[in-house]
């Protein structure tokens, strides 16, 4: 996979290097290990790759603000830098992934000719290559390398259900519009949910356009093995809850798979735990509860801020420029002030759509 197939959205931000570093004039783009807001210099940005620091600061003001919020969530990332422009500026492209990043190391995954053949026919492939071609073809789909380290990206709990009933409805719709509409193409279109999440030892691997689930599986005179599962085309382009995966996927026959290792079983029952108290943790709030705290974040909407200053007590003050609620939110914030707020980069949708329920709400997020 190349960087430009990621399957969350690339940003890119305008960026001048403070030194001359000479390995960004070359021709191409160059891997970033870590991106983060400068210890020394409010606003500007320390980019680390293999071999070096660089000390970066934004060409405008906007790109400050953009860069440092989107940082100040802590999610994982993954970025490189473009070949340097005439006026001496490069543009730092960054991919931000769900939550933090997972270890999982290498993973060895069953591929049967059925996944093989589905990989095929998703794909368009009409060369006449081998089985072993074809996984080798896969490995290259769904990993990616970057810089010395190589990663994949995965979807885990509710939000592997979600995507695959929205997949396998996309296909249920496609069969029906090519169906005669006759008895048995109904049957073979009825409606299943699926309930991955459940099971505590499922997770999907991401691909550039099409993605699978994988489960966990006891194997006689093997033991616990990953086995593939459901390939189907990738409908869900927001990448909202994909997270980034350290580690190499490897695809073999079922008997020349080996067992799961400790770090990837770890992972995937962090995965699972997290996804269960996330739910857990919604189900203490009730529709009353949860309507009270969005009319809450309703009366002061998204608040515009300038001038952030930094504090000796690691306080920063900012001046309040605006609001997305009006002059009535500072009025409500001289009555009862604010007990704290969350860096967005985007309008959130609650505060977008006055109508929206809670209901609503919990289900966009575990969309």
């Amino acid at each position: 996979m190349k960087f430009q197939d990621l399957p969350v959205p690339i940003l890119s931000f305008r960026l001048k290097s403070k030194e001359d570093i000479p390995y960004l004039e070359a021709s191409k783009p160059l891997p970033v290990k870590r991106v983060k807001p400068s210890d020394v210099v409010l606003g500007e940005f320390d980019i680390f790759t293999n071999d070096t620091v660089i000390h970066a600061e934004p060409v405008d003001k906007s790109t400050s603000s953009r860069l440092d919020s989107e940082l100040a969530l802590g999610r994982a990332h993954l970025a490189q830098i473009e070949p340097r422009c005439s006026d001496g500026s490069f543009e730092l492209r960054m991919a931000f992934f769900f939550q933090k990043q997972s270890i999982m190391g290498d993973v060895e995954i069953a591929v049967d000719e059925y996944v093989v053949e589905r990989f095929r026919d998703l794909n368009k492939v009409t060369s006449k290559k081998d089985v072993e071609a074809v996984r080798s073809q896969m490995e290259w789909d769904f990993n990616i390398k970057h810089g010395d380290e190589y990663y994949f990206f995965i979807v885990a709990g509710s939000a592997l259900d979600s995507d695959m009933d929205l997949a396998e409805d996309a296909e249920r719709r496609e069969a029906q519009r090519g169906s005669d509409n006759d008895e048995s193409s109904d049957e073979q279109i009825a409606v299943t949910t699926n309930a991955f999440a459940a099971t505590g030892n499922s997770f999907g691997i991401i691909g550039r356009d099409v993605f699978f689930a994988v489960t966990a599986k006891k194997v006689t005179g093997i033991g616990d093995v990953f086995i593939a599962s459901k390939m189907t085309r990738r409908e869900n382009r927001s990448g909202r809850s994909v997270r980034l995966a350290k580690g190499r996927l490897k695809f073999s026959d079922l008997t020349a798979t080996g067992a799961i290792a400790a770090t990837a079983r770890a992972q995937v029952i962090k995965l699972s735990n997290e996804n269960s108290t996330y739910l857990k943790k919604w189900d203490e709030y009730g529709d009353e509860e949860g309507s009270f705290l969005l009319e809450k974040a309703r009366k002061y909407g998204v608040l515009s801020y300038s001038g952030a200053v930094p504090g000796l007590d690691e306080t920063t003050t900012v001046q309040l420029v605006g609001s997305s609620a009006g002059e009535s939110a500072f009025t409500e914030m001289a009555v009862s002030g604010i007990e704290s707020v969350d860096i967005v980069t985007a309008i959130p949708s609650y505060i977008e759509n006055l109508e929206m329920t809670f209901e609503e709400f919990v289900a966009e997020l575990m969309a």
